[in-house]
């Protein structure tokens, strides 16, 4: 079986929209994320890692002392799942669409989820499968949960005005310059959702 850059770079090559990157994040830029993480999760929370690709984060997160029963993930794409089941027979895996993770945690029982780690590539995920993604984040998370998106671009690619409407705002960001290519995970914190707001009659 290829190694993970070797497996990563094959998958973009067959599927560059649906892979964000040519090569898994780096080690330094797993455990700067993974520091993060692991310093405002509840003890007994659970993190869940979407689109966990070759795993990288999920290796870092077990690295910073994260508890592997306190680690779910969740990988669509048939090769990599059977990467990461090969790699982490000790975590547990859904391979599921990133669309499901409310349904998937209720069905589990999985509680309480303090953060979610999003490695989809969202500016090439269609409009409106992006928003009933980020809806259903958002609908995972109690106030206060943590919501981290990798991202590729100088920008988080979610507009203010529907952070404001799902109940997210912008809180932090985990930037990795020496990173191939250089990336960001920007940290959201769930909020009370703002309603929109309608024209007087």
């Amino acid at each position: 079986m290829l190694k993970a850059g070797g497996l990563f770079f094959y998958r973009w090559l067959r599927r560059p929209l649906r892979v964000g990157s040519v090569l898994p994040s780096s080690r330094i830029f797993g455990r700067s994320v993974a520091s993060y993480v692991c310093d405002v999760i509840e003890p007994q929370g659970y993190v869940i890692d979407v689109g966990a690709g070759t795993g990288s984060f999920s290796r870092a997160l077990l690295n910073g002392g994260l508890s592997p029963n306190r680690l779910v993930l969740i990988e669509k794409d048939s090769t990599l799942a059977s990467f990461l089941r090969k790699h982490f027979p000790h975590l547990t895996l859904w391979q599921d669409d990133a669309a499901n993770v409310r349904r998937l945690i209720s069905h589990h029982r999985i509680a309480p989820v303090n953060f979610i780690l999003s490695g989809l590539p969202l500016p090439s995920i269609p409009w409106r499968k992006r928003y009933r993604i980020l809806l259903t984040i958002r609908r995972s998370l109690q106030d206060g949960g943590f919501y981290g998106q990798l991202s590729y671009l100088p920008f988080l690619c979610i507009g203010g005005k529907l952070l404001q409407r799902i109940g997210l705002k912008v809180t932090g960001r985990v930037f990795a310059f020496w990173n191939v290519p250089p990336g960001s995970v920007w940290i959201l914190t769930a909020c009370p959702p703002v309603a929109r707001k309608t024209r007087e009659s």
